[in-house]
């Protein structure tokens, strides 16, 4: 782990380069200096650039933004393109697309339709990962990798067939014997035993519902899809760097947060909250915080102004509220703070998403509100160099795997995220500070631990509270917590 994440330099936008004229490279560089811009994230939707065809590569336009950018002392974060694979690609591998509960499979021209678990996908993915490390392995503008953007996003569950075969295979690692499955799922209810592995269905549409611990189980599958994903072009990248990788996520995304973390050598957050949401801002700092113990996060998107698409746009910004995020971000850890996007997009579907620079290159209103956030970071992150933070004094325990109990059993009410933050804001109103912790982190340092919406308390978590508890913690169990085994079915 390089120093540039504990020195706090990230003031940083997404540019794309390769989407303008190259001669805009040198008037960019020259606005980025005047709002103080340190970092740029570059990359991650230009696999058709850089891979027009399966055989052929190419990278000048990259090549000279990284040396001017460098020449201007600023950093660059380098991105895999994962997210888009080019239209190349699904022409040639069509079954690579993502499949819906339904069956339908869905059509090129967007993002992340193309399944993670499908061995073409990785292949191609991890080759250009690997064509971008070893090229860029030595440019000094870059201190940082990430990987893919915003993966398991909007999607969830995918039924094509790579995923019908890696789930058998899946399950056989699980439970090493169908019996065994059986026996855990309880499908001797209405007969639904399964002879082998390879007959165990999908989640598919039925009559009436599914067994929910087949369901928790599939959502299972995906999200250990997902974080494999990940891992596989972070080995790609250290092959040929030991620059820190990452990849970016946000409180909302289907996906074990855990898990991802264990890939990366530091999280980052993407969060579009408002001035209403700001509470929902800090929990997914609280938490992103304590992903990956004593190693900063970056709070790598944010609007500069709103958000928006083509469906329309959210509430503009107030005064101020650039710098507030800037500074809640800091405090609670991160490393600095990047904003989506630098040029307002000229065609696609987030035409209407807030911008530093209009699509004809004239500063948008909100350049002036980035240049003054700019003066704040400089001092607020000059003060927190070097800084750690303090062990809040309540643990409130989040578990995306408990997550996924309320995404098949909620009883018409739960709502696992938004309920974990009346839980936090509820804290919040006590004048507590709060930190926002997985299941797997060490809980022997704090006096109160919070313990709601748990379904399944596994015997190490539960050995864990045991433990914080006989050296004087307050254990607090809440709602809806330790009704369920780790199958998803009920204590006999």
């Amino acid at each position: 782990m390089n120093d540039f994440l504990f020195n706090k330099n990230i003031y940083g936008v997404a540019y794309y380069p390769e989407l303008w004229d190259i001669g805009e490279i040198d008037k960019d560089i020259s606005r980025f200096i005047d709002l103080g811009i340190t970092t740029v994230r570059i990359g991650e939707f230009a696999w058709s650039y850089f891979q027009p065809d399966e055989d052929t590569y190419r990278f000048d336009v990259f090549d000279c933004a990284l040396d001017k950018l460098h020449a201007a002392g600023i950093a660059v974060v380098f991105c895999t393109p994962s997210v888009t694979p080019p239209r190349w690609f699904t022409v040639k591998y069509p079954h690579s697309v993502w499949v819906d509960c339904n069956g339908k499979a869905m059509s090129h021209g967007s993002r992340e339709h193309v399944c993670e678990a499908n061995e073409d996908y990785i292949r191609c993915s991890v080759q250009i990962a690997e064509k971008l490390a070893e090229r860029y392995k030595d440019h000094p503008a870059i201190v940082a990798w990430q990987i893919h953007n915003e993966i398991n996003w909007p999607q969830r569950e995918c039924f094509c067939e790579s995923c019908a075969k890696k789930w058998s295979q899946w399950l056989k690692n699980k439970y090493k014997t169908v019996d065994a499955l059986n026996k855990a799922w309880g499908n001797r209810i209405w007969s639904m035993d399964y002879p082998s592995f390879e007959t165990v269905v999908r989640p598919f549409p039925t009559p009436y519902l599914h067994n929910t611990a087949m369901l928790t189980d599939y959502t299972r599958f995906t999200y250990e899809n997902a974080a494999n994903f990940i891992g596989y072009q972070a080995q790609a990248i250290k092959k040929y760097t030991q620059k820190p990788v990452t990849t970016n996520l946000n409180r909302i995304f289907y996906l074990n947060f855990s898990q991802i973390a264990e890939k990366v050598d530091f999280v980052s957050l993407d969060d579009y909250s408002e001035q209403t949401g700001f509470e929902e801002q800090t929990l997914q700092f609280d938490l992103f915080r304590n992903l990956k113990k004593d190693v900063p996060f970056v709070f790598m998107e944010t609007s500069p102004s709103h958000g928006g698409c083509v469906m329309g746009t959210s509430k503009y910004h107030e005064p101020g509220f650039l710098t507030a995020e800037l500074a809640c971000s800091l405090f609670a850890g991160s490393a600095g703070m990047s904003y989506w996007v630098w040029r307002q997009q000229r065609a696609g579907c987030e035409q209407l998403h807030g911008h530093i620079l209009q699509a004809w290159g004239a500063p948008s209103l909100a350049y002036p509100r980035v240049q003054n956030t700019g003066k704040h970071f400089s001092l607020i992150s000059k003060v927190l160099r070097g800084a750690k933070n303090k062990v809040a004094s309540v643990a409130l325990l989040y578990s995306d795997d408990a997550g996924t109990y309320f995404m098949h059993e909620s009883f018409g009410q739960v709502d696992y995220y938004r309920d974990i933050l009346s839980s936090y804001k509820a804290i919040l109103k006590t004048g507590a500070t709060v930190d926002v912790v997985p299941e797997t982190r060490d809980l022997s340092e704090y006096p109160l631990i919070y313990v709601p919406l748990m379904p399944y308390v596994s015997e190490t978590l539960a050995d864990k509270l045991y433990d914080a508890a006989k050296k004087g913690a307050t254990v607090i169990f809440g709602s809806y917590t330790g009704w369920r085994t780790e199958y998803h079915t009920l204590y006999v």
